[in-house]
């Protein structure tokens, strides 16, 4: 029977790269992969004959070596493997357990009174609320209804770090939501957003906000 979510982190941290990179960067190392093992057979091979023509014992202990090193590689691999299901697996317990739409880590930057400074939270819309959580618990820190929102906008960084927040697009580093908190508006900036893309998290944070008010007329 599985644990309760309570006993389990409620978030694991992804590889720090897109799954479009990370795709890439599979295919590459399985190229790589293919070619090593043809070059290290080639080597190996040769290292294992010139020992066996002097010495049987020595060639013996070269090929104990190879296969050591091999079953370390092969062990390593495996527990990566391992580690990569484990995340995702947490991942998938975070969605299932929210109910959310769209779910995915950030670094929020600054903002929110009941957040820290360069905190890191898990983002997860479950309309008509947008859910923050820690990584330890799966009991929201904050809570924003939709309809609080009053703006949500891409920020785009230029050669110089100026961010712009005038435009959308699809090569934004960042998402900045400008919420009514009490009697004033405060805007609060995420960065860092793994799994979800700024620009996604745009889109669907908007359509979720029409859909509300549309619901609400």
């Amino acid at each position: 029977m599985p644990a309760p979510l309570s006993t389990q982190p409620f978030w694991k941290e992804e590889p720090d790269f897109s799954p479009s990179a990370q795709k890439t960067f599979h295919n590459l190392t399985g190229l790589i992969a293919i070619y090593r093992f043809i070059f290290a057979f080639l080597i190996y091979g040769s290292v294992f004959f010139l020992f066996y023509f002097f010495s049987p014992i020595l060639a013996g202990v070269w090929l104990l070596l190879i296969l050591l090193l091999y079953s370390l590689g092969y062990s390593s691999r495996r527990r990566r493997k391992l580690a990569l299901r484990s995340i995702a697996d947490t991942q998938q317990r975070a969605h299932d357990s929210t109910g959310a739409s769209l779910i995915g880590s950030a670094v929020h930057v600054a903002g929110h009174p009941g957040l820290e400074r360069e905190q890191k939270v898990v983002i997860a819309l479950a309309s008509p609320n947008l859910a923050l959580y820690s990584y330890e618990s799966d009991q929201p820190i904050v809570v924003i209804p939709l309809q609080k929102i009053t703006a949500v906008q891409t920020v785009v960084y230029d050669d110089e770090r100026v961010p712009h927040v005038d435009v959308v697009d699809s090569s934004a580093q960042a998402i900045q939501l400008v919420i009514q908190y009490g009697k004033q508006e405060v805007a609060c900036l995420f960065r860092r957003m793994k799994r979800v893309r700024p620009v996604d998290w745009y889109h669907a944070i908007q359509k979720a906000r029409i859909q509300g008010n549309n619901d609400a007329g």
